[in-house]
């Protein structure tokens, strides 16, 4: 991660268009269903069609990692000097 996030379809790497924030952790559980977390509360999803903002830009919050289980997903970062996790479940 850094600034950006690209997807390599039929060998051809392409850069996918979010908000010019910058991405600290990438993971996903399946072709459609990966996470993209960084500075500013930035939370994206990508579904295998779409990628989606799931937060709102905060300056007050950083992620720096993100964890998928199955229907489970877990972010961890800081908010002003305090640790935070956020905790999300499929239904």
């Amino acid at each position: 991660c850094g600034e950006g996030v690209f997807e390599n379809k039929f060998g051809v790497w392409k850069k996918v268009e979010l908000l010019s924030i910058s991405t600290n952790s990438i993971r996903g559980s399946d072709i459609n269903d990966i996470f993209v977390v960084g500075d500013y509360g930035l939370i994206y999803h990508f579904n295998g069609a779409n990628w989606q903002l799931m937060s709102s830009i905060n300056s007050a919050k950083g992620y720096s990692e993100v964890s998928t289980f199955k229907n489970m997903v877990a972010i961890c970062g800081n908010q002003q000097g305090k640790g935070i996790i956020q905790i999300g479940k499929r239904n």
